[in-house]
């Protein structure tokens, strides 16, 4: 093992074209801009190779805005409530992004009557490579996950 120290002096540590009041393009965090909140996670959730057709997701436990929501206590889940939404998933358009916040459950619904949906979710996507956990959810079925503080998710 060996470690490099330096307090090197060298010109090409900084940018010296910038002058105070510059105007500089910040760079965005994508779909994540949509969680601004430090402990939030970036979620996301896609159909695993396999899947077509289209199916309506619905999600409880979120903090993106939405219809307020109370999900009841289930195996190592305690009750939690947050934001109610919906994501329309289709072949053509299959990827939604939501925020959740770190540490807290969720649910994922598969409203279909009669297909199981087989997808593909992480609250890690805005960080390559992302923890990803695959499920198969029956139709008229709940899902029910958490997160941690690393924003990676589990069943619970």
């Amino acid at each position: 093992m060996f470690i490099i120290l330096s307090c090197d002096q060298a010109s090409d540590q900084h940018n010296s074209n910038l002058k105070p009041n510059d105007d500089v393009a910040l760079t965005t965090r994508g779909d994540c801009d949509l969680c601004p909140g430090d402990d939030e996670c970036c979620c996301a959730v896609w159909y695993q190779p396999t899947q077509t057709g289209t199916f309506i997701l619905q999600f409880c436990g979120t903090s993106t805005a939405g219809t307020a929501c109370i999900g009841a206590p289930t195996g190592n889940c305690p009750s939690f409530s947050g934001g109610g939404i919906s994501r329309t998933l289709t072949t053509m358009d299959n990827r939604k992004t939501f925020c959740v916040n770190e540490n807290s459950p969720f649910y994922i619904y598969n409203s279909h009557t009669t297909d199981t949906v087989r997808i593909i979710i992480s609250c890690q996507i805005d960080i390559a490579p992302p923890d990803t956990m695959w499920l198969k959810i029956p139709p008229l079925q709940f899902k029910y996950i958490e997160t941690n503080a690393n924003c990676e998710v589990g069943p619970c």
